[in-house]
């Protein structure tokens, strides 16, 4: 009965760690606890070229939501004030669960805004600005999600 108890309670706990990676200093995470709470967190650091991404990060957010009664908001970080901005961003966000147990699964979404050297300050621009600046052309998303 221990051993079996032992073995569940592992279950449980490994379960209940994820890890969202990205290269560099720039990455999110989330754990669940419990199925009580999420904690999240998400970092980016301008200056790191992230090889993987192909440029540099200059904001990002993260969000939790279960398209029912969890829903977050975009949580965000950044962002960066240049390619050779040597910062590291961070933002913790803890989400508690619903108790309902026929509620739909909560969705870790994370994500990250890059840009090229040469496309800042991408951010300070308004709408207008971006549609007639060649650079924002050249920005892109990378993101994903964790379903727990």
């Amino acid at each position: 009965m221990k051993k079996l108890l032992f073995v569940l309670i592992n279950i449980l706990i490994l379960k209940n760690c994820v890890l969202v990676t990205a290269a560099g200093p720039n990455y999110a995470s989330s754990k669940e606890t419990y199925q009580l709470y999420y904690d999240g967190y998400i970092q980016m650091q301008s200056a790191y070229y992230d090889w993987e991404f192909g440029g540099h990060v200059y904001n990002g957010h993260m969000r939790y939501t279960n398209n029912a009664s969890i829903d977050s908001g975009r949580i965000y970080v950044g962002p960066g004030k240049s390619a050779s901005d040597g910062t590291v961003y961070s933002r913790s966000y803890r989400q508690w669960d619903t108790m309902n147990p026929i509620a739909p699964k909560t969705r870790f979404y994370y994500n990250f805004n890059v840009a090229p050297t040469n496309a800042w300050p991408m951010y300070r621009l308004s709408l207008d600005e971006q549609k007639n600046n060649w650079s924002i052309e050249n920005t892109f998303s990378v993101g994903g999600f964790i379903e727990h």
